[in-house]
């Protein structure tokens, strides 16, 4: 079930019919082709979306993101430094180019660095006939992980909305969470504070991206400056809902 729009295709009806000076995309899914894009006629910048445009020069655009790959590297060899070697992901699509498919890879990179085999059982792609990013697929995805009977100590969700909704299985099974599977979210998102356990998550400076992705298209409109890319730390911030085993 598919619920992705393709936001190259959105701004270009954006443009016929309300004709903006700018524009800033936000979403997590963005391969497209340069011929594609320069229809656009407009400035516009990629924030928090970790792909990039297919063959187009870096000097025609601008970008404001975090290195899903890296970031995704760092929550996977967090949980192994802390004893996990049976770690799961609910992830996106397999053949998706987007932020979740990059956070998919640095899992597998942490994992093959430390010696420990990629198994294919602890992949878990989101439900195609839930709505992707949300609480009931997170829980879904979890559940049919749980019943196939794969016993896991730690599981990576690609965002804390997937991840809470994990939890929410783990504890309906009867299991409990940290003690029994560790969960790590990722985004930051204010909610983990105060859901319980308390949500460890890769922390991604949105509100940071946000300012500096507008000002700077405010900036490249009115010509005072040309286009520029920046790469942003995420921060692993460490809650209840993990422990070391």
């Amino acid at each position: 079930m598919e619920y992705l729009e393709d936001e190259v295709d959105v701004a270009l009806e954006l443009i016929k019919e309300k004709k903006p000076r700018g524009i800033v995309f936000l979403g997590g899914y963005f391969l497209q082709s340069e011929e594609k894009l320069q229809k656009l006629n407009v400035p516009f910048v990629i924030a928090t979306a970790g792909c990039i445009p297919v063959n187009m020069d870096r000097a025609d655009y601008s970008s404001f993101t975090v290195d899903d790959e890296k970031e995704g590297y760092k929550v996977t060899k967090y949980l192994i430094e802390n004893g996990h070697r049976d770690i799961a992901i609910l992830c996106g699509e397999r053949d998706n180019a987007s932020v979740g498919q990059l956070r998919l890879q640095g899992y597998k990179r942490a994992l093959t660095e430390a010696g420990i085999p990629v198994k294919d059982a602890y992949i878990c792609p989101m439900k195609e006939d839930i709505e992707y990013y949300t609480f009931e697929n997170g829980y879904a995805t979890m559940k049919s992980l749980l019943d196939s009977g794969e016993k896991v100590t730690a599981v990576f969700a690609i965002s804390d909305i997937l991840a809470i909704g994990a939890v929410r299985a783990i504890v309906d099974s009867g299991l409990k969470v940290p003690e029994d599977i560790s969960v790590v979210g990722y985004d930051g998102i204010e909610m983990g504070k105060y859901v319980v356990p308390s949500m460890s998550s890769l922390y991604q400076p949105v509100k940071e991206i946000a300012k500096d992705s507008s000002k700077l298209l405010f900036d490249l409109m009115s010509g005072k400056k040309e286009n520029q890319h920046k790469v942003y730390e995420g921060e692993l911030i460490i809650r209840e809902s993990t422990k070391k085993i």
